[in-house]
C-alpha cells in the first residue's frame, strides 16, 4: 500500500490509458483522502496514522485503476476532447465574422475603380478616367502596413487633372485603433508643387499650395482600413507624386508613385 497521497494517486493513475484525464482523477482522489484525514484527525487519530487508514480506505490502488480506466475510455476521450476543440474553434470563427459584418460591407478596392469610386459620381461632371496607376507603393507605420495599391487620374470637365487614390492600412491585430491617417495627408510633385489638407492662407503665394488633398475614411474592418482620396488640381506637366502624413509636423509615412507608370483606360 502506498504511504502517501501521491503514491497512491500515481499507481491508480497509472492504469489509466486516457492520459488527459490523469491529472482530474488524481486531483479527485487527493481530496477524498484529504477530507477522510481530516475526520479522523478531529477524532483525535494523530495524523500519520490518520493520513494512513484515509489511503487504506480508498482500497487497492490497481483494482481502483482500472475500475477508473473503464470509465474514462480512450476512444470516448479522445472524442469529446476534440468535440471540445472543435466548438471553440467554431466560436471564434463566429465572433470573428460577426465583427466582419458588423462594420459594414467590404470594399477591398484592389479589383477596379468603381469598388471605390461610383461611375456616376466621378463623372457627373463631366469627367474622363483618362489613366489607372498601379503604384504598389508600401510601407510600415508603426503597427501598420500602408499601401497605395490603386491610383486613377481624372480629367475634369475644365480641364482640371485629379489624381484620385486609394490607401490601405492594414494590421495583423484585430483590436489596434482605426488609424487616422485622412486629416494629416500632404502631397507634392516633382515640379515642387504642395497640395495640402489644410492650405495656410497666410503662406506667400510664391510658396502657398498648389491644390489640395483631400481623404476619408471608407472602409475600415478589424484587419484594415481604407480610405478614399483625391489629389486636385495636378499640374499636366507633373510625373511624380509624393503622399505623406505628418501630423503635427513628424512623418509617419511617405510614399511615392509615378504619374507616368500608367494603366491606359480602354
Amino acid at each position: 500500500m502506498a504511504d502517501s497521497f501521491t503514491d497512491y494517486c500515481a499507481a491508480v493513475c497509472a492504469r489509466v490509458r486516457f492520459k488527459p484525464d490523469r491529472e482530474a482523477i488524481a486531483g479527485e482522489l487527493t481530496a477524498h483522502m484529504e477530507d477522510h484525514m481530516a475526520a479522523l484527525e478531529a477524532e483525535g487519530v494523530p495524523r500519520e496514522e490518520a493520513k494512513a487508514r484515509a489511503i487504506e480506505a480508498m482500497g487497492d490502488p490497481e483494482a481502483l485503476g482500472k475500475a477508473l480506466d473503464a470509465l474514462h475510455s480512450p476512444l470516448l476521450g479522445w472524442l469529446q476532447l476534440w468535440m471540445w476543440r472543435l466548438s471553440r474553434l467554431a466560436a471564434v470563427i463566429s465572433i470573428s465574422l460577426s465583427l466582419l459584418l458588423a462594420v459594414g460591407p467590404v470594399r477591398s478596392g484592389w479589383v477596379g475603380l468603381w469598388d471605390v469610386f461610383d461611375r456616376e459620381e466621378v463623372l457627373a461632371g463631366g469627367g474622363e478616367v483618362v489613366a489607372e496607376l498601379r503604384p504598389k507603393a508600401s510601407c510600415r507605420a508603426g503597427g501598420y502596413t500602408v499601401a497605395l495599391p490603386r491610383a486613377w487620374v481624372v480629367r475634369q470637365e475644365d480641364g482640371e487633372l485629379w489624381v484620385y487614390f486609394l490607401l490601405r492600412a492594414g494590421h495583423l491585430d484585430p483590436w489596434i485603433q482605426r488609424p487616422d491617417f485622412g486629416a494629416a495627408l500632404s502631397a507634392r510633385d516633382d515640379l515642387g508643387g504642395a497640395y495640402r489638407s489644410r492650405p495656410d492662407a497666410a503662406t506667400g503665394a510664391s510658396e502657398g499650395p498648389a491644390g489640395e488633398v483631400a481623404a476619408y475614411r471608407s472602409t475600415s474592418t478589424p484587419f484594415f482600413t481604407c480610405y478614399e482620396g483625391r489629389i486636385y488640381p495636378v499640374d499636366p506637366a507633373a510625373e511624380r507624386i509624393v503622399l505623406t502624413c505628418a501630423p503635427y509636423g513628424e512623418t509617419v509615412f511617405s510614399l511615392s508613385f509615378s504619374l507616368e507608370e500608367v494603366e491606359t483606360d480602354g
